[in-house]
């Protein structure tokens, strides 16, 4: 498996997003991290699956949620 770095920002920007969604629907907070650790799973497992973006970057959608993993 090909090890997954999180920019210090982009963790911030998660643990943002999951308080938010915690907020507006309890549960959904979770939801979400178990969606992004799920993405995080399938990078690790296969990164050349994900659709080039730019150059040599990929992107993996996090299911059911408006956001990515670049």
């Amino acid at each position: 498996m090909k090890p997954v770095d999180i920019h210090p920002e982009a963790q911030s920007e998660l643990l943002e997003s999951a308080r938010f969604y915690q907020a507006r629907l309890p549960g959904f907070g979770r939801r979400f991290a178990a969606a992004v650790r799920k993405a995080i799973r399938g990078v690790r497992e296969n990164p050349l699956r994900y659709p080039v973006i730019e150059n040599d970057i990929r992107q993996c959608r996090v299911l059911r949620f408006p956001y990515a993993l670049v």
